[in-house]
C-alpha cells in the first residue's frame, strides 16, 4: 500500500493519471477507424513525453522506467497503424467483431447498473497491456502500490 505521506506519492499518482490515460487511449484505439487512431496517438504522445519529465525529474532518470515508456510508445504506434491504417470501421457501441483482428468485442459494465462501460478488443489492446505492467510495477513508476 502507498504510504500516502510519503515525499513520492504526489508522483506516483501524477503517473497512476498518465497511466490511466493512455489505458483509456490504447482501449479506444482498439475500436475507432485508422484516421481517429492516429489522431489519438498524437494525445498519447503528449503523456508520454510528460512520463518521461516525470522519470528523469522525479525518478532519477531511471533506464527501467525509459524502457516501460518506449515499450509503451511502440504498443500504441502499433494499435494505430493496426490493419495498415486502413480501418474504417467505427465499433465504439461495443457490436460486433474487431475491424482489425476480428476477434469479438468486449463489452462490460464497470459497476453494476452504471451505464458505464468498458469496450475493448482485448487481442488488440494486449502489447500496450504488457507495457502498462511494466510501468505499474516496482521497478516502474510503483502505481501498483495504490
Amino acid at each position: 500500500m502507498l504510504n500516502l505521506d510519503h515525499p513520492m506519492a504526489k508522483h506516483i499518482f501524477a503517473a497512476a493519471q498518465m497511466e490511466d490515460f493512455l489505458l483509456v487511449s490504447a482501449q479506444r484505439m482498439t475500436l475507432v477507424p485508422s484516421t481517429e487512431r492516429l489522431a489519438i496517438l498524437v494525445d498519447c504522445h503528449q503523456a508520454l513525453d510528460e512520463m518521461r519529465r516525470l522519470n528523469h525529474e522525479q525518478f532519477s532518470a531511471s533506464q527501467f522506467i525509459s524502457d516501460a515508456i518506449a515499450d509503451a510508445q511502440e504498443s500504441l504506434e502499433q494499435i494505430a497503424n493496426l490493419g495498415g491504417g486502413n480501418i474504417t470501421e467505427n465499433k465504439v457501441d461495443g457490436e460486433g467483431d474487431c475491424a482489425s483482428c476480428g476477434s469479438a468485442i468486449t463489452k462490460f459494465e464497470t459497476y453494476p447498473q452504471s451505464d458505464r462501460y468498458v469496450i475493448v478488443c482485448h487481442q488488440c489492446v494486449r502489447p500496450f497491456m504488457q507495457a502498462k505492467s511494466k510501468l505499474q510495477s516496482s521497478q516502474g513508476f510503483r502505481t501498483c502500490f495504490i
